[in-house]
């Protein structure tokens, strides 16, 4: 199971110790984009996901995480790379590894913060993840980063004020149940199993910003496995 804030994770404890090792990995490195890209076809049941593999440095997705390293590796299905070239593509790819970094983050140090992400989510995504921290808060779950977080955005297609972005995702973020007790002594692992899977952002453009609109994720799929 792919321990994806989108769809999966929860929170529980103080997690600042823990940002360690995560590594975010957006974007490309390689390889020529043509507007006529059509986006591959998706099967399976849709469920958002969030996370991707690595390759070569970059900026770091967000500055204000205490460990994580930019590093830029984008492929297309199967083994082509998507290298950004305009300052949309640039923009919405930042984007997308900002939300997802974020995303977990608030899961991992039990904040559960809506105002972490909304310079990257508008509606109805935004309403979405809010009732989603709700419901993980409610529940007592968290989460703890792994060794592995890595998002490659391997598609990207803008269309005047919309576009829409896909990325292989891949973490091993652990998921927990705190049993909503104090203490973490009889907390519950869910998942902490390595995971991949796809994910579709609907992106929109408020004025000069780029903001995630929905976001679908697809778990286990085939089609990531040449990217990882």
């Amino acid at each position: 199971m792919l321990a994806l804030c989108v769809v999966a994770g929860g929170c529980s404890g103080n997690a600042v110790d823990e940002l360690p090792r995560a590594t975010v990995q957006l974007a490309p490195s390689t390889v020529e984009f043509t507007e006529a890209a059509t986006l591959p076809a998706t099967t399976g049941a849709a469920t958002p996901t969030t996370t991707a593999p690595p390759q070569t440095s970059v900026p770091t997705v967000d500055p204000s995480a205490p460990t994580s390293t930019g590093v830029l590796n984008a492929r297309r299905e199967p083994s082509k790379a998507f290298t950004p070239k305009t300052a949309d593509e640039i923009a919405i790819i930042e984007i997308v590894g900002a939300f997802q970094r974020r995303s977990i983050e608030q899961s991992v140090i039990r904040t559960y913060d809506i105002t972490a992400l909304e310079d990257t989510l508008a509606e109805p995504a935004l309403q979405f993840f809010l009732d989603l921290f709700t419901s993980r808060k409610a529940k007592g779950e968290y989460m703890k980063w792994g060794t592995i977080q890595q998002s490659v955005v391997f598609l990207v297609v803008v269309k005047g004020t919309s576009a829409t972005a896909v990325a292989c995702d891949r973490n091993d973020v652990q998921v927990w149940n705190s049993r909503l007790t104090a203490s973490e002594d009889d907390d519950i692992l869910i998942d902490g199993t390595l995971g991949s899977g796809r994910s579709t952002y609907s992106l929109v453009k408020e004025g000069e910003k780029w903001l995630i609109s929905q976001v679908l994720g697809e778990g286990a799929l085939g089609a990531c496995s040449s990217v990882f």
